[in-house]
């Protein structure tokens, strides 16, 4: 009998990333019923938390197989499992430093400091947007932000998903033409102005998980990298101008798991 912990990954086709056994009864006879006891702790696995994205979804389970003659079938069972809150691995990457996203090829310069770049997923995004340097001419007529996230399911297949938009000067307001500033406070866990996307802290992000064990795909190697954008959209030269240029900066940040206080790191 053996008991197996696996993490299988979506996506096109889903695989096992982690695979665990143990033996919990050697091979023998039974005549009547038994009860097996096991311990195992998960600290020692290094998992990663239980994922649902945009484009792909990263579960856990605990089964077992009991191995019969070879004239019949196994028995086998599984059963969904939620992990919470992992340890950061040994070796996962460094936390991104630069916080300050800046934007220059539009006839001006536009900077956003947010003061850092590792949040818990229900904190805060606080910083100000500044335009100096506006040339003559230059109209920006939207200013947005958006939070997005990069989801890999493997070595090189994964999708970008845009899961916070938050648009903070409207084409309604007068154009922006000269140095001027715009506070930001937003929640991480509120929802802008997208469609279809739910309020409530984010899954956070996610190492890069290598699969190791026997058995498993090494290609399948699933994370989890969030991102924050400025879009800036130049206003349209004439009423008949449909073709809007954008401009945009971005960098990467670090989303942690909620505090469940919502002060956020």
């Amino acid at each position: 009998m053996s008991c197996v912990l696996n993490e299988p990954m979506g996506g096109q086709a889903p695989g096992e990333v982690v695979l665990k056994k143990w033996v919990l009864l050697e091979a023998g006879s039974l005549s009547e019923p038994v009860e097996v006891a096991f311990d195992i702790d998960l600290s020692e696995l290094e998992l990663r938390d239980s994922f649902d994205g945009s484009n792909m979804c990263f579960r856990h389970a605990v089964g077992f197989r009991i191995v019969r003659p070879w004239y019949t079938f196994s028995v086998r069972g599984e059963e969904p499992i939620c992990i919470r809150n992992c340890a950061p691995p040994k070796k996962a990457p460094a936390p991104p430093e630069d916080s300050t996203l800046t934007i220059d090829d539009f006839g001006g310069v536009c900077t956003f400091d947010h003061g850092k770049c590792t949040f818990a997923a229900d904190g805060r995004l606080v910083g100000t947007i500044q335009f100096s340097g506006m040339m003559g001419g230059t109209s920006i007529s939207e200013v947005s932000l958006l939070l997005g996230r990069t989801e890999m399911w493997g070595e090189a297949a994964g999708a970008d998903a845009t899961v916070r938009y938050h648009l903070l000067h409207t084409a309604d307001q007068l154009p922006i033409t000269s140095d001027a500033t715009i506070p930001v406070d937003i929640g991480l866990a509120t929802k802008g102005t997208e469609s279809g996307v739910q309020e409530g802290p984010l899954p956070p992000s996610m190492a890069p998980l290598v699969p190791t064990d026997p058995e498993t795909n090494k290609t399948d190697t699933p994370s989890v990298t969030y991102w924050v954008r400025l879009l800036l959209a130049k206003t349209p030269t004439s009423a008949d101008d449909k073709k809007v240029k954008s401009h945009w900066s971005t960098h990467p940040i670090l989303v942690l798991p909620s505090t469940g206080m919502g002060s956020g790191v």
